[in-house]
């Protein structure tokens, strides 16, 4: 089989996502903060354990998932011991692994466009969340009028830029991101938005509630 993997490496425990990033990990967190009994969280695509750890500290009982080992390193030496962590494929029986039916969330932030097949994270959530527990994503928001403005702008070949190692493979409106939500037992699927302008925002953040 191939491997359509290949691994970002982390230099550090650190934010990696610059300011702009850490301004959308407190709109996630204020989003769980509106979730009513919650007490653990998964995150699937952890990195180097920064966001992790900043739910850790809003109090939550928190396991990390990456298949990058780098990343995976860098959080178990900055924040090991606040947060479990699991170096591990999300297709691989990630819920025989860390315990199916096991959390009240499972977050992924900005990782659901980088992924050859989408589906596998939806699919992972759902086997990881209790019923009645709730997905949470974020992903660059693609709407009609922001690609418009893209192609208008003649920004394409960098917003699109096919030379992005690790890069974005996958960009989501709020239609195709519903319909692959909608083909999973998930319910309640509301969107947010945050960054610019309405219609013109960065990213969009999805949530759900298992059946």
């Amino acid at each position: 089989m191939t491997n359509f993997y290949s691994e970002y490496k982390y230099r550090s425990g650190d934010n990696a996502n610059g300011a702009q990033g850490l301004q959308l990990m407190r709109k996630a967190i204020g989003v769980l903060r509106g979730l009513d009994g919650v007490t653990n969280v998964c995150e699937l695509g952890c990195g180097n354990g920064f966001f992790a750890n900043m739910l850790a500290t809003e109090g939550y009982s928190v396991t990390g998932v990456d298949l990058s080992q780098s990343g995976i390193a860098h959080a178990k030496a900055a924040y090991g011991a606040k947060i479990e962590l699991r170096c591990a494929a999300i297709n691989g029986g990630l819920h025989e692994i860390i315990g199916a039916d096991s959390f009240d969330v499972v977050i992924a932030m900005e990782v659901l466009e980088h992924l050859y097949r989408p589906a596998d994270l939806i699919e992972a959530a759902h086997a990881l969340l209790k019923s009645g527990g709730h997905l949470v994503l974020t992903t660059p928001y693609h709407g009609y009028l922001k690609n418009l403005a893209i192609s208008l702008a003649g920004a394409s070949d960098k917003h699109y830029n096919p030379l992005w190692e690790c890069g974005h493979i996958k960009f989501f409106s709020v239609a195709t991101l519903r319909k692959l939500m909608q083909a999973y037992p998930f319910t309640n699927i509301k969107f947010s938005f945050w960054g610019r302008l309405p219609w013109l925002s960065k990213s969009m953040i999805c949530i759900a509630r298992k059946v």
